[in-house]
């Protein structure tokens, strides 16, 4: 199953909508109703706080090696992004059963020895139907 059609399971027609797909008096999905609201909050605790702490060394460190391991894994997960929609895209399901070995006490380190060969990101080669 390829991934538009999992997304037209995951994500039904919803009644409501004009031709152009737009919701018509829809209440915002509560996450970004969240992530708007930490924002604003986190704004307005720097803004009464302060931002000298954040020139302390130790916060200074800390945001260097941060910034130093998302540029660094930046590579491998657009890599392992790129790879993994390939592979949905162009290699069947099929495959898979017919590569790896019934029994999951040999399928997992043939799947082990495969991922050791293609060093993309795991976090975006997730199986969605696993």
């Amino acid at each position: 199953m390829k991934t538009d059609e999992m997304a037209s399971l995951v994500i039904p027609s919803v009644e409501g909508t004009s031709s152009s797909g737009a919701l018509r008096g829809r209440a915002l999905p509560w996450p970004l109703v969240v992530v708007v609201l930490a924002a604003i909050g986190l704004a307005a605790v720097l803004a009464l706080v302060g931002t000298t702490w954040l020139e302390r060394p130790a916060v200074a460190a800390w945001r260097t090696v941060c910034l130093a391991i998302a540029v660094q894994a930046l590579p491998f997960l657009l890599l392992g992004t790129a790879l993994s929609g390939a592979i949905n895209a162009f290699v069947p399901a099929a495959l898979f059963s017919k590569m790896l070995p019934r029994r999951p006490a040999l399928a997992v380190p043939v799947a082990g020895v495969a991922g050791a060969v293609l060093p993309g990101c795991e976090c975006a080669g997730l199986d969605p139907e696993s």
